[in-house]
């Protein structure tokens, strides 16, 4: 009965220890709905935008008239990799007076998967071992010789 009793109590310590060692993290501007209800469609502006989202996360190459606020949250557990659990992207959409003119919302579930090709750019050089690189610019980089045909004095020379 001792020994149940030590096997519970190591147990029920492991996983207060382990329970310890979850976190969440939440990285981006996180836009709470509540944010989003203080705009109103061609009353507010960028200031006022700016003011209750605050700066954004990435401003449109193309079109400055689209501001993006960029959210992820992700957990993990002690040593272990961090696993996404949630993203969420605003797009805020201004006029050409900067005034609001709406928003998007993206998850996770909008997000386009794209896979990394694995072929690779041939290139001109050979790849060479650092001691052949050492050997072929020994006497590469030695001062250039004397033209004796050139003038001695820099005024005389033209460009």
């Amino acid at each position: 009965m001792v020994r149940q009793f030590f096997s519970a109590v190591l147990l029920l310590i492991l996983l207060v220890g382990l329970s310890s060692c979850a976190d969440t993290v939440k990285r981006g501007e996180v836009i709470k709905p509540f944010q989003l209800e203080q705009l109103v469609i061609g009353k507010s502006n960028y200031n006022d935008i700016l003011n209750i989202l605050g700066t954004p996360t990435s401003v449109s190459t193309y079109d400055p008239r689209f501001w993006y606020y960029f959210s992820q949250t992700k957990s993990q557990w002690g040593f272990l990799e961090p696993t996404f659990q949630d993203q969420e992207v605003y797009q805020v959409k201004l006029d050409d007076q900067g005034n609001y003119l709406g928003y998007k919302k993206f998850t996770g579930n909008d997000a386009v998967k794209l896979s990394v090709s694995k072929n690779t750019t041939p290139t001109v050089a050979r790849d060479k071992s650092f001691l052949q690189e050492l050997v072929t610019n020994f006497g590469r980089y030695s001062k250039p010789k004397a033209d004796p045909n050139a003038p001695t004095n820099p005024a005389q020379r033209t460009q």
